[in-house]
Order: C-alpha cells, then sequence, then structure tokens
C-alpha cells in the first residue's frame, strides 16, 4: 500500500484487527495516529501506541474513548502537555485523573478539564476561580 491508501485504511472503523496491528507499527508517525483514534483498535496496541515516541500519536492514543483508564493514568503524566490535553477532554477520563490535571501548569489543560462532563462539582467550583 502507499502513504495514501494506509492512512485510508488505518481509520477504517470496519478494518480487520489483524491489519490495525500491523499498521500500528508503520514508519510513518501518521499512519500510526490513525490507528491510535480509530474506535476499533484493540487495547493492547493502543498499550504500544500509548507509549509511541512521537507525541502526535500518543496524542490520538490519549484521546481515543476506548482507551483504558490505566492507560489514561499513564498519559496524564505525559511530558507532552498536548498529551495531557487530550487525557483531559477525553469523555471517558474519570473523575480522580481530571482532579490531578485540574491543577496542571498549563491553563489549557485545565480549562478541558473545566470542559469534560465527567468533572465533579467541587472542581469546577476550584477552577472557576482560576486566574
Amino acid at each position: 500500500m502507499n502513504y495514501h491508501q494506509k492512512l485510508e485504511v488505518a481509520e477504517n472503523p470496519n478494518i480487520a484487527v489483524s491489519v490495525l496491528e500491523a499498521l500500528a507499527t508503520d514508519v510513518d508517525s501518521d499512519v500510526r495516529c490513525r490507528v491510535a483514534e480509530n474506535p476499533n483498535t484493540p487495547v493492547s496496541t493502543l498499550e504500544t501506541l500509548a507509549t509511541d515516541a512521537n507525541s502526535e500519536v500518543r496524542c490520538e492514543a490519549a484521546a481515543n474513548p476506548n482507551t483504558p483508564i490505566h492507560i489514561l493514568e499513564a498519559l496524564a503524566t505525559d511530558k507532552d502537555y498536548g498529551v495531557r490535553w487530550r487525557v483531559a477532554e477525553n469523555p471517558n477520563t474519570p473523575a480522580s485523573i481530571l482532579e490531578t490535571l485540574a491543577t496542571d501548569e498549563h491553563y489549557w489543560i485545565r480549562c478541558r478539564v473545566a470542559a469534560n462532563p465527567n468533572t465533579p462539582i467541587h472542581i469546577l467550583e476550584a477552577l472557576a476561580t482560576d486566574k
């Protein structure tokens, strides 16, 4: 497959898991990003992509609604603020992780925590006074 075909296949929600697993190891980070955002990517593959050297790939793994909590916990401490941002806006991020991210040094992340429907009232109240 050429580059564009790989991108199209990787984002197809009907593609076989075995193909997603193969594409998850592609040399091109754009292809790995598409695999990480695919809703049918298996957890074991998301675990691998969550540790990818490329922060964009980790961002997409953090945003995937099927990413398990233990992976979101690890990504919530990622050195790249973009990854933490995507954890903060993931609709499945639990309150315990959102509470940690509510004190992140980057205000963009705190903003995403404030917008997350899982954020408890006491955290929203604290964020309401955030400078």
